[in-house]
């Protein structure tokens, strides 16, 4: 009630099953899960596994009285967000709108050892209207691909710790629907066509134009 008087459609449930039930009807028309912790007959927690099942990109967003280490730390629905209770209803719109505001946002992780490109390819995706996330290596990739919704990665093949190219082949296996892209100046970009073979969706090499960056990312997002 609170979120239809500013101006959502909001389809209500009382317990998990019933969410379950109503969600399966909805044909995929569904941009936030908001579902308390406890429920009467399960879960919020086990519910969004539940629904993320069918729909891996669904945001969710929990409510709760308790701290949220104790709620959400180590749970299988990567990405959840928490509300602490008791909360002003400006509070939560706030928070329903930041959700739904960043869903719109294609969402980028930039891989690179190299601070100067991290900062130049961030800028100009942000320009351009994406979320960027940035990370150093490849431990740090496969670390936020488990943990944030994620709509590309960009990853450098040679790096001081884990190399691009395993990066590739550890993302393939755990998220194979993940859009890879390879960027690389290293011996002459040799390693972009083994980056390619691997799975990446495509390769540039460096160094590349704003221009450039922006048209391969738009090429393999279809946008």
């Amino acid at each position: 009630a609170q979120l239809e008087g500013l101006g959502y459609a909001v389809r209500e449930a009382a317990s998990a099953g019933e969410a379950a039930e109503l969600s399966s009807g909805l044909n995929g028309g569904l941009d936030l899960l908001v579902a308390d912790v406890v429920l009467p007959d399960s879960s919020g927690i086990q519910l969004a596994h539940s629904l993320r099942e069918s729909r891996p990109d669904l945001p969710v967003l929990h409510l709760s009285g308790y701290l949220e280490e104790d709620v959400i730390g180590g749970m299988p629905e990567s990405g959840a967000e928490f509300l602490a209770k008791p909360f002003t209803l400006a509070a939560f719109g706030e928070r329903v709108r930041s959700i739904l505001d960043r869903r719109k946002r294609r969402r980028v992780l930039f891989v690179d050892d190299d601070a100067e490109v991290v900062m130049f390819a961030s800028q100009v995706l942000r320009d351009a209207g994406f979320e960027v996330l940035g990370g150093g290596d490849g431990n740090v990739a496969l670390s936020t691909v488990q943990v944030e919704p994620l709509d590309l990665v960009i990853t450098d093949l040679v790096m001081q710790e884990r190399e691009g190219l395993e990066t590739i082949m550890r993302l393939q296996k755990s998220h194979p629907e993940l859009p890879v892209i390879a960027i690389s100046g290293a011996f002459g970009g040799h390693f972009l066509k083994s980056a390619a073979m691997l799975g990446a969706r495509a390769t540039l090499a460096k160094p590349f134009s704003g221009e450039q960056l922006l048209e391969a990312v738009r090429t393999v997002l279809g946008s």
